[in-house]
């Protein structure tokens, strides 16, 4: 992203950041993530309604505000963390809306879902799908998950054919 001048939205795991933190340092994460931003996934990647930690029905906030304040520490002062929240699986609880609100988070959700995942394809496949989503839609917000090596392969090309012809959207100006 940063050689094509691109940024994007990390929404990261609470727990993974914690332990990433605590092997490779504060420092190295925000070297990391310069230029990028970065926001809040949850502290495990499950679904509100199955949290391990978080498995008591009213602590399913925790798994958020932990992430927040973790990310909020990590970050302090710097551009790089967004108060944005994407729910595991796009999945809210139905009483949501409210928590959210309080804390001043956005929920972020994706329309274009690079299925980068999904063991049954391949880069190129990803490639194909996210280029004709794009051009059917027209507009919309990419999910890649970086921790996969498909899509660490299929969006430098996506970038590189669309090049100029999509107006990309810098992570920095969400907020504002």
């Amino acid at each position: 992203l940063a050689a094509q001048k691109k940024t994007a939205v990390f929404f990261v795991l609470g727990q993974k950041f914690a332990n990433r933190q605590k092997t490779k340092g504060a420092g190295a994460l925000t070297g990391l993530y310069k230029g990028q931003c970065v926001s809040a996934h949850g502290w495990e990647h499950l679904s509100h309604e199955k949290r391990s930690k978080y498995a008591v029905e009213s602590r399913w906030q925790s798994s958020v505000t932990d992430t927040i304040a973790l990310l909020k520490n990590s970050f302090d002062g710097t551009s790089i963390f967004l108060p944005l929240f994407r729910p595991p699986y796009g999945q809210r609880k139905p009483d949501s809306g409210a928590f959210f609100q309080k804390e001043g988070l956005q929920v972020a959700l994706w329309n274009l879902d690079s299925q980068d995942w999904n063991d049954q394809i391949e880069a190129e496949d990803i490639i194909n799908r996210m280029e004709i989503l794009m051009l059917i839609k027209r507009r919309g917000v990419l999910l890649f998950h970086d921790i996969h090596p498909k899509a660490q392969k299929a969006v430098p090309v996506i970038i590189a054919e669309f090049g100029g012809a999509v107006e990309w959207g810098d992570c920095h100006q969400i907020a504002e």
